[in-house]
């Protein structure tokens, strides 16, 4: 595994998530809610059990979208390294990850906020 492990956040109302990289990381909501926005559109509200970043993590693409917490938030930050290894190493949580990101990237689209290209997001 890396040398990133598991690091506690906590972000107060109106703050976003560190996006940029070399911060990739997957953020596990353990309480609270955030807003997902991309181009001023919201997109989803998320809260406790669901996360945030893998995308990124997955596919060769930036960050799809802004994270801001509506309320306090704790969230479990996993490396990128760390992330990988737990997800690919158990075919259904492959494929399960998989169906996140694809059924997020459609969502966009639906939104007009994602182009049809792989390319272009």
């Amino acid at each position: 595994m890396g040398d990133d492990g598991v690091h506690s956040i906590l972000l107060l109302p109106a703050h976003a998530l560190a996006a940029a990289p070399p911060e990739r990381r997957f953020y596990a909501l353990a309480a609270g809610e955030v807003d997902v926005v991309r181009g001023g559109t919201h997109v989803a509200r998320l809260g406790r059990g669901e996360g945030v970043g893998e995308m990124a993590l997955l596919r060769p693409a930036p960050r799809s979208a802004t994270v801001v917490a509506v309320s306090d938030v704790l969230a479990y930050a996993l490396g990128r390294e760390d992330f990988l290894v737990a997800v690919t190493g158990h075919a259904p949580t492959v494929g399960a990850a998989d169906w996140v990101v694809d059924s997020r990237l459609s969502r966009l689209h639906e939104l007009g906020l994602l182009a049809d290209s792989a390319e272009d997001y």
